[in-house]
């Protein structure tokens, strides 16, 4: 692969400082408001320029998401930001997000690490801002976050992939009886439990973290039949994690695990689902008999994250309706048997219920194809026909299909269409051609058009001793000539206008149209000016 050393232009530094300074004033005017410390500032709003920039307290953290920035532009970056947002250069944190490749797990960058507490809505939580890119806070969340702690009060929730519990600890500031925490990571449950004691929330009981697989607690939970008000299902696009049983990945088992929700979820339940893939699709066809679905991203985008910019988080509620059916998976399903052979035994479990669809479907009577076509043919000839031969306006014959086969020169054979029965039968050489001179009748005599006798005596004539030699003829000499000369013309003077156009004095001259150029000196005394009245208008050879 080649790279190349990208150089920061001058005009991108100062459009990267405008950016910068209206976006930090404004995320101050929210943060001293919302009483909180944490917002992003800049979100890849320049093309070229390829980075976030987040506050954390007096902390900033710069994550290039551009592998061809020079380090000398990196320099810059930092100096701008720190210049800009007024953060000391020390609490700058530059870190370098590289794509990941083959679905890998981003790796710890420093072993170093920079721990800040940090408040949002009142609320304080643990950051980290150098082991990993991810600090601990979503921060496109916060509005999501304030929506679960609206709508929370009285009701059980429960956070799969809990992460380090943000979503719970805004759920139990809400009022919830029950807050159940699930994730997979030792050390983000301990984050967790830290961040729900520094609010407050310091029952077990009912605030309890549990470490497990989300599948696992999953499964488990529907053979214990428990059931929750309100589920957070916010899981990571991709995880291969050596803990967990079997890959997850959101595009391809999302379906599963609508399933799942649907079988633990209360009837008229919330479900809020979330992902920040880009390539993701939700298929509500599927859905729609299990789930009202409604999208909220717009709605709860926080300030200083663009809308324009793929992987974005999209946030979709999820109201239960009923259990959600197992045709919502079959298509993975097919593709688990066909291309990884997934054999293990909770798997096996939600097939049962498909196979024993699939048995009722086939033991159900199917009509062959060829009785199928033979029933059809047995109805067709029950159906009551019409009696040709009985036709009392037509005394025909019932015809079949071999009487319908003739040849062009068969003419003796009655068509079985009624107006042809009726007209007479033409020969090949009696047709008439469908040219314009054939159509016209031919009568050479007056005698050989129809006569109308009734019409005719009350004209006062008759039409036989009428012959064409007898209409009168008009003599077109006696018309007077018209021999008009060219003197004879009106003259342009005596032509009358129209009314309506102003009168207008045609001898008088126009001051406007002068000539206000002075002529050369001697014009006048080159060529004598002339009129149309005298005789010697025309210029003369020797002129």
């Amino acid at each position: 692969m080649i790279y190349y050393i990208k150089i920061m232009e001058e005009y991108v530094k100062k459009d990267f400082a405008k950016i910068l300074k209206a976006n930090a004033l404004e995320a101050r005017r929210w943060m001293n408001q919302s009483d909180s410390d944490v917002a992003r500032i800049y979100d890849r709003n320049i093309e070229s320029l390829q980075l976030t920039v987040e506050l954390y307290g007096k902390y900033a953290k710069i994550v290039n998401y551009d592998e061809n920035l020079s380090d000398e532009n990196c320099e810059e970056a930092i100096d701008i930001v720190s210049r800009m947002v007024y953060v000391e250069r020390e609490k700058i944190i530059f870190q370098d997000r590289k794509k990941r490749e083959n679905k890998e797990q981003h790796e710890k960058l420093d072993e170093r690490s920079v721990v800040v507490s940090v408040k949002e809505n009142g609320l304080s939580f643990i950051t980290d801002l150098t082991t990993h890119i991810d600090t601990g806070l979503f921060l496109d969340h916060v509005n999501t976050r304030l929506f679960v702690k609206e709508n929370a009060f009285g009701l059980s929730v429960l956070n799969l992939f809990s992460y380090t519990g943000s979503f719970s600890v805004y759920a139990a500031a809400g009022g919830a009886d029950s807050v159940t925490s699930v994730d997979l990571s030792n050390t983000y449950c301990e984050i967790a439990k830290q961040n729900l004691k520094n609010n407050g929330f310091l029952s077990e009981k009912a605030f309890p973290v549990i470490t497990m697989d989300a599948t696992v607690f999953i499964d488990k939970a529907i053979e214990e039949n428990k059931k929750w008000d309100l589920i957070i299902f916010d899981p990571p696009s991709f995880s291969n994690s050596h803990k967990m049983e079997k890959p997850f990945d959101v595009k391809k088992d999302a379906n599963i695990w609508f399933y799942k929700i649907s079988k633990v979820l209360k009837q008229k339940g919330i479900l809020i689902f979330s992902t920040n893939l880009a390539t993701f699709s939700l298929d509500k066809t599927k859905l729609k008999k299990a789930y009202k679905i409604t999208e909220i991203t717009d709605d709860v985008r926080p300030i200083g994250f663009s809308s324009k910019k793929s992987g974005k988080s999209r946030v979709f509620i999820f109201e239960k309706i009923q259990d959600a059916s197992t045709d919502i998976f079959r298509d993975n399903v097919i593709r688990k048997r066909k291309v990884e052979r997934v054999k293990d035994e909770d798997f096996e479990r939600l097939v049962l219920s498909m196979e024993k669809d699939d048995e009722d479907r086939k033991s159900s009577p199917r009509v062959d194809r060829k009785e199928r076509s033979n029933d059809r043919q047995s109805r067709r000839e029950d159906r009551p026909r019409f009696n040709r031969s009985e036709d009392s306006r037509s005394n025909r014959k019932s015809f079949s299909r071999d009487d319908d086969r003739r040849s062009y020169h068969d003419e003796g054979r009655k068509s079985y269409h009624r107006r042809d029965d009726e007209k007479r039968s033409y020969s090949y050489d009696d047709r008439r051609s469908k040219g314009r001179d054939d159509d016209r009748r031919s009568y050479n005599r007056f005698d050989d058009r129809p006569s109308y006798p009734r019409r005719d005596e009350e004209r006062g004539f008759n039409r036989q001793d009428r012959r064409w030699d007898d209409r009168p003829r008009r003599d077109f000499d006696d018309r007077p000539s018209r021999d008009r000369g060219y003197d004879d013309r009106r003259r342009r003077d005596d032509r009358s206008f129209d009314s309506k156009r102003n009168d207008r004095d045609f001898s008088k001259s126009n001051p406007k149209s002068e000539r206000r150029s002075v002529k050369p000196y001697g014009y006048d005394s080159i060529k004598k000016s002339r009129s149309r009245d005298e005789d010697t208008f025309f210029w003369r050879d020797d002129e």
